[in-house]
């Protein structure tokens, strides 16, 4: 078995890597500027170029907002839902978790992990504890998906005291 092309060491599967790191602000609208003063940090110490950045939020109104306070403090960003969008550029990447699907970054800055935004809050009338229920599992697979497209640092981004239940579920696991 282990002279086959297709063998797997079981000692890399098992192997961890870096910790996600949490960045918590005051309030919601606070949460990209503390995005701005990481990315700044890290092309600093030249640990990545900005083609290695992924901005991924739970809505494209998002996005637009990020997009537009990343270009307004300089740096160059695009939306995948722009025409101009190739993922080789020199540029931060900021799209939608769903968008992101089947993507990977070297680093990604996960946004809105509080309570209301991711899980989202939709408790609607009539619906019974078991919908409700499957509604947050929904919203932990996209939480999931939007972790896993990170290849080397992953940020996951709240505000304090307002921190979605994911993120209270991996605590000991991520560096504050």
């Amino acid at each position: 078995m282990r002279s086959s092309n297709e063998y797997v060491d079981p000692l890399w599967t098992r192997r961890e890597g870096i910790r996600p790191r949490l960045l918590t602000s005051g309030v919601s609208h606070e949460q990209i500027n503390l995005v701005h003063r990481e990315i700044l940090e890290l092309l600093s110490v030249e640990s990545c170029r900005l083609a290695d950045i992924a901005i991924l939020c739970c809505d494209k109104k998002s996005c637009a907002s990020y997009k537009g306070i990343l270009i307004g403090h300089g740096l160059r960003a695009v939306l995948h839902t722009d025409r101009d969008f190739d993922i080789l550029e020199e540029q931060i990447k900021i799209m939608t978790i769903h968008s992101a699907k089947g993507l990977e970054f070297p680093v990604v800055f996960l946004m809105g992990l509080t309570e209301g935004t991711l899980p989202r809050a939709r408790r609607e009338a009539g619906q019974d504890e078991e919908e409700a229920q499957l509604e947050i599992e929904r919203d932990r697979m996209l939480c999931y998906v939007g972790m896993t497209r990170a290849a080397d640092l992953l940020y996951l981004v709240t505000v304090g005291g307002r921190e979605a239940r994911f993120v209270r579920e991996l605590a000991g696991k991520i560096e504050a």
